[in-house]
């Protein structure tokens, strides 16, 4: 016996979506429609209503987007920078990106910009000659202190010998 003779699912799926409706464990009872079935209409209808919304229609599949070059993501921005709304959907539709994609590359372009004032970031690209010196510095001193360091071992070592096994 075929459920979707005595139900349409548009119905159900409506009635279920109103105010103060019955929940989905008491609409399975009363249809014999599992819940699982009923929770899965409802999941494919919210998805259907976020898709209409959009330019693209409902439930197409998303396609994916093609690489970018830096510069061209960045005249992309530039482009868009005063559009919002409508127009700022009609481009993206036209240049061929969702507008989420835009905005992920708007931030990360901002946080690049933010990072680039940080006082800590870009010291080795500013001045690399001076870091090249501070490494050597470093690393005499650590090469010093080693050394330093060789010899007291040698110099515990002789005198435990010298005075017979005993420090």
């Amino acid at each position: 016996m075929d459920i979707m003779k005595y139900f349409n699912r548009l119905e159900i799926v409506n009635r279920l979506s109103q105010p103060g409706a019955p929940s989905v464990r008491v609409l399975s009872k009363e249809t014999g429609i599992p819940k699982a079935i009923l929770y899965a209409w409802l999941s494919l209808d919210k998805k259907g209503r976020q898709a209409s919304t959009s330019t693209h229609g409902p439930l197409l599949m998303t396609k994916r987007t093609k690489q970018r070059s830096p510069s061209t993501k960045f005249a992309l921005l530039s482009q868009s920078f005063n559009l919002q709304g409508e127009a700022l959907k009609e481009f993206c539709h036209k240049e061929g990106v969702t507008v989420p994609e835009l905005t992920r590359w708007r931030d990360l372009a901002l946080s690049g910009i933010e990072l680039s004032n940080h006082p800590t970031y870009g010291t080795s690209q500013n001045d690399p000659e001076t870091e090249v010196s501070q490494l050597k510095n470093e690393l005499r001193r650590k090469n010093d202190a080693l050394a330093e360091a060789a010899t007291l071992l040698i110099l515990q070592k002789k005198t435990s010998e010298i005075l017979g096994g005993k420090k």
